[in-house]
Order: structure tokens, then sequence, then C-alpha cells
């Protein structure tokens, strides 16, 4: 690569870190970094990539020298370093970071004089920086929802974070914290984060460190809504988050990707009013709009479903069918009942058509997965 060819295909960095002189300062963690630039008004990311020469990098008041071939990302506009929190004393307090680029003669410094920790604030492993005088651009909020499965187990104490896609870049890897007792069995929290603008939402990535008594988590399914633009993405996990398995993380594609296969969320409300409530065994069957329908599914996800004044969620897996936009359910009890269901209901009655106001109410939210 010759030197000051600004759009060779490959450029020469060398990138300084500074570690503070601060006590617990060093890190026996990895680190990593990724370069954010811009050329010819195209913006172009190099992959994620180590910063290791030594064994004993990232000290305390220690200053690294690593000099690296990357695909050249002309003008470097942002920055992206944080580290693994693996190792004793992982935690790691960043001053600043020297970038040379001798391809495109580009020379900057990153600011930051901070931790990137699980446990110190900002209470978060990775960070964005951007270079000395650069105009910082503005940074837009998302909202993470989260919806843990109602599982024997699903909840988890173990620190989870999370990582958004876009077609302009990435948020940082950001700790999902907004009180003690998130992650618990059946429910919903939430939580923003802040970054530069990423475009349009493309997939996620999210897991957890292990931690804690029974760290396995359940995730049922993730929302994130760009709350700059609007954009609201709907990601299915329906998986365990699990050591033991191989999948403390997953990377998800959005669930209305091509080719995805149609799951439907149904919340049914059951009346408030004096034996409203059944043990019978409840099946419904939806109708698309192109004339197909789903066949007869039993709605069934615990042993007390149907109870007077009660939301019931059932989490129902088409498959490929392609049904559509629902237009009608039927919903009544079941053609084949259990025991139980025998002793409360008409055996081998059919489903009955019911609308979505009465005693007996439903909702039907379309998603799909890959």
């Amino acid at each position: 690569v010759s030197v000051k060819d600004p759009k060779a295909a490959q450029a020469q960095y060398r990138i300084t870190v500074h570690t503070s002189d601060i006590k617990f300062a060093g890190t026996d963690a990895n680190v990593s970094c990724q370069l954010f630039g811009e050329m010819e008004g195209k913006l172009i990311s190099t992959e994620r990539f180590a910063l290791s020469n030594a064994k004993n990098n990232f000290e305390r008041g220690q200053v690294d020298v690593f000099n690296i071939t990357l695909p050249n990302v002309g003008e470097v506009r942002r920055l992206l370093i944080g580290h693994d929190n693996s190792g004793v004393g992982s935690d790691w307090h960043l001053n600043n970071i020297e970038l040379l680029c001798a391809t495109t003669g580009q020379h900057c410094r990153f600011y930051y004089n901070g931790w990137l920790s699980k446990d110190e604030p900002p209470y978060k492993l990775e960070v964005e920086l951007f270079p000395e005088g650069s105009d910082k651009p503005p940074l837009c909020r998302y909202t993470i929802t989260t919806y843990t499965s109602d599982l024997r187990g699903a909840g988890t104490d173990a620190n989870v974070s999370a990582i958004v896609f876009g077609d302009k870049g990435q948020t940082p890897s950001t700790k999902l914290e907004s009180s003690h007792n998130n992650f618990e069995r059946g429910q919903r929290d939430e939580f923003v984060i802040e970054s530069v603008d990423i475009g349009k939402i493309t997939k996620l990535q999210i897991g957890h460190d292990d931690a804690g008594l029974a760290p396995a988590w359940h995730l049922s399914h993730v929302e994130v809504l760009s709350q700059a633009t609007g954009q609201r993405v709907y990601f299915l996990g329906d998986q365990w988050l699990d050591k033991k398995l191989g999948t403390l993380s997953l990377t998800l594609e959005p669930s209305d990707a091509k080719g995805a296969k149609q799951v439907f969320k149904v919340s049914v409300q059951t009346g408030d009013v004096r034996g409203a409530g059944t043990d019978a065994d409840i099946s419904i069957i939806l109708f698309g709009a192109g004339g197909m329908d789903s066949g007869e599914l039993l709605l069934e996800n615990s042993m007390n479903n149907f109870e007077r004044g009660q939301l019931d969620e059932f989490k129902l897996d088409l498959g490929h069918l392609e049904l559509g936009a629902v237009t009608k359910v039927e919903i009544g009890f079941s053609t084949s009942q259990s025991l139980g269901g025998k002793a409360s209901a008409l055996f081998g009655k059919q489903c009955e058509s019911r609308s979505f106001d009465g005693a007996l109410t439903s909702s039907i939210t379309s998603h799909n997965t890959t």
C-alpha cells in the first residue's frame, strides 16, 4: 500500500491506546475495536478487530501501540472500542486513543477518560468516540423492550446486553438494566439507549454473561423502536440463552424478513363476570385474507388459562403457511378434549365463531421469524 493514497483498498493504521493512571485502571479482558468512516460520500466500516500484541497490554498508565492493516474506510468519523469482560479485574479505565493513518494522512485523537465496566458508571463495556474537534453527530434514542417467556425457570439474574445493527452502523454493546428485578418469568422490560443514527434497523444481537444462580434465560421476543424515525422492529427469540446449550448470545433477524415463518401472538381476555372462566380446552382457527385458514389450534400455556378476568397470551407458530392478514377468527371448545376438559365442556363441540367483543375477547398480532 503506497503512502498517501486516500483511495487505496487497504490502509495502514497506527492505533495508540492510553490507559488511565488511576487505581485499578488496567484490564486483563480482550479489547477490540471498529472504525467507521466515509469515502466519496459512502459510509464504510471495518470488521471488529482485536487489539493485542503482548501479554500485558492495557496496564495502569500504559501506552500500547498497534500497527494494523485494515480495509480503508476513508476519513475516520468515529471509533467503537470495548472489551469482553473476561479475566480477573476486567474493568478498564480508558483515557484516550490516537489514530494515525499513513495511507490517508489522517491524524486524530479520541478522548474518553472513563470506565468500561459493568459495575462502574456508565455501566457499559463499549463506547463510541469521535475525533477531537469534530462535530459530534446528534444522538438517537432506541427503546428496547424484552419479553421473558412465561415458562418455568425462564427468568435470569445474569447481566443482559444488546447491540442493535442498522444499515448505517450499530449501537455499542449496552447493558440492559432498569431495576433490580429485570428479566423475571413472563415479564416485560423496557430500556432506552443512545447512539448515533444507525439507519434502518436490520438485526439484533442479545446475550448475557452467565452470572448468578440459574442464569439460563428463555427469551420470548424483543421489540426495538427508533424514537427518531418511529421504525418498530420485532425480533422473535423463543429459545434458551444457556451456556450449556452454547447459546449465551443470539443474533436475530427482523420478524418480517423474507422467507420468515409466520408466528401469531394471540391475547385472550376472559370477562370479569361470575362464571366467566373455564377449565375446558379452547382452540382457535385463524382465517386469512386469501381464503386460507390455520386449522384448529389449541390455546394452552399453563394449567390455569381462561380464569375469570384473566388475560392469557399464546404464541402460534404456523411455519411457512402464508396466511396473510387475519380477517376472522373462530374460537371455542376444542373438538378433542383432554380428560380435564371433558369435565368442563361439551365433548366434541365445534369451535364457534366469536367477535372481538363480549365476555371473551382476543387480539391477534402477526410476527414472522426466519
